[in-house]
């Protein structure tokens, strides 16, 4: 950045013009308005999990199919031992088809 001048404005929040507009830049603890700005400025990454569903199209169906064998081995009274932690399995899967729905049109 060159010859900014960052005004303190409040507690870990300064005020920089920048292409003419005024821009607020809030700092974490310790950290420099310039760093802030910098960081403020760069492309944002795209999220892991958005990511993830457009990836693996199939991760949904692929959930439906195995909690439905799930499903059915309760149904009939089948399960091992272990049959809480299945329940807390389907649980699971329940909320991550929830988190990632299956997209439009797939």
């Amino acid at each position: 950045m060159s010859n900014l001048e960052f005004k303190p404005v409040g507690e870990n929040q300064y005020e920089v013009m920048q292409d003419g507009q005024p821009m607020i830049i809030c700092t974490r603890p310790g950290q420099s308005p310039e760093h802030a700005l910098a960081e403020s400025q760069q492309p944002e990454e795209p999220d892991y999990r958005d990511q993830r569903i457009r990836e693996y199209p199939a991760l949904n169906d692929q959930m439906d199919q195995v909690a439905k064998i799930a499903l059915a081995l309760r149904a009939a009274g089948m399960l091992p031992p272990v049959e809480q932690s299945v329940h807390d399995w389907l649980d699971h899967v329940a909320a991550v088809k929830a988190e990632f729905p299956k997209p439009e049109g797939q």
